[in-house]
């Protein structure tokens, strides 16, 4: 018995397969996994850019409007191919903001209407305005929520600020808002 024993610790014929067997799940889990990371990367780069367009296009113009914004809105968001668009997943919000030289803050218009004490206007230099856009996607993970749905780890919430001043120097004015 203790050379039978003896003969199987020795052995290493199978030991390939079975490192093999052991290893091979967590490389699968470790590639799907990467194309999930892959594109979480890919969406945050086009919301990043989504919020960037949207405030420079605000900023080239000295007026605006209810109307332009949501023309803007609608059409900026092709940036987000193929990945969707609906309400349910994509937020953006565009605010004119201006700071007097005492420092206190006014916002001149919101696109939707917001709740003021939402607000932060660190980003507004002294007797300046800034049109400042922010953008947040909500990003379900392919891969990663088969694995981790139950856990709550479906989603990711992806979010983007872009503030410019008026390319006029003048804050941007709303018209019929």
């Amino acid at each position: 018995m203790p050379s039978r024993l003896f003969r199987f610790i020795k052995d290493r014929q199978a030991a390939s397969a079975v490192e093999f067997a052991l290893i091979a799940p967590v490389m699968v889990l470790l590639l799907l996994g990467s194309f999930d990371i892959a594109r979480a990367i890919e969406v945050k780069t086009k919301v990043t850019t989504l919020a960037r367009t949207i405030s420079d296009f605000v900023t080239q113009s000295e007026t605006i409007s209810p109307a332009e914004l949501a023309n803007l809105f609608e059409a900026s968001k092709t940036i987000l191919a193929p990945y969707t668009d609906s309400p349910e997943v994509l937020s953006i919000h565009v605010e004119s903001i201006r700071r007097s030289s005492d420092g206190t803050f006014r916002i001149d218009w919101s696109y939707p209407p917001k709740d003021a004490s939402d607000r932060a206007t660190s980003i507004v230099p002294a007797d300046e305005s800034v049109v400042k856009t922010d953008v947040t996607y909500v990003h379900r993970l392919h891969f990663a929520s088969y694995l981790f749905g139950q856990l709550g780890w479906d989603n990711i919430t992806l979010s983007s600020t872009s503030s410019m001043t008026p390319r006029w120097g003048a804050p941007v004015e709303a018209v019929n808002f």
